[in-house]
């Protein structure tokens, strides 16, 4: 790992689940105490934030990511689905919860979705949902 390289940063809190990785840009990196000063990512599109979006971290807990697979997966685009009426799909909700239900009609951008457990109908984009 070498200054400039870019990382996520996986601590113990992400694998409990209680936060996301974060993707961050090494500042400093000290070998023989084992650490990298990191930047986050996020920083450097709104410069204005405070510079507790630095940190010092273990370098066993960054995770190298090359410049060239950022770039592919800020351009990959999901493939077009063919969603027809009586599909089992799933959502996220407005509260976080992922649900379930079935189309009953489809238009070019959205379908109408007969949510489980409900006798309401809702219209969410196509790329909003996820064939089962």
């Amino acid at each position: 790992m070498n200054k400039g390289d870019y990382v996520f940063v996986v601590k113990s809190e992400v694998v409990s689940g209680d936060k996301r990785p974060s993707l961050a840009k090494v500042i400093h990196v000290d070998k023989t105490g084992g650490k990298a000063l990191v930047e986050s990512t996020y920083r450097m599109v709104h410069p204005h934030l405070p510079d507790h979006s630095r940190w010092v971290v273990p370098m066993g807990c960054c995770i190298p990511v090359e410049m060239s697979v950022l770039r592919g997966a800020a351009k990959s685009e999901p493939t077009e689905m063919q969603l027809q009426s009586n599909d089992l799909v799933m959502w996220v909700n407005k509260e976080g919860v992922v649900a379930e239900g079935v189309i009953v009609n489809e238009t070019p951008k959205t379908v109408e979705i007969l949510e489980h457990g409900t006798i309401k109908v809702i219209r969410k984009k196509k790329g909003l949902v996820v064939k089962l």
